[in-house]
């Protein structure tokens, strides 16, 4: 595309291109998750992690709207 408006000799090369395919690869890599309360045993959150960075389960404190207190929720499969 950038080809066709600036004319393929003023073109040096496609850094863009390979710019926007990286940023794509990266949304592939994530996978959204569950989290769950650990006192009520509800899933209240969803969330999404790295599945090469992260290998071990999410583990967060977020407030419980049932319990109406911050409680530890953890990733359900």
């Amino acid at each position: 595309m950038v080809e066709r408006i600036l004319g393929k000799d003023e073109v040096g090369s496609s850094i863009l291109l390979q710019g926007s395919t990286t940023f794509w690869t990266s949304w592939e890599m994530r996978e959204t998750v569950h989290l769950e309360c650990t006192e009520c045993k509800r899933r209240n959150y969803v969330a999404s992690r790295n599945k090469k960075l992260k290998t071990k389960r999410l583990e967060l404190r977020k407030y419980c709207k049932w319990d109406r207190k911050h409680t530890l929720h953890r990733e359900t499969k």
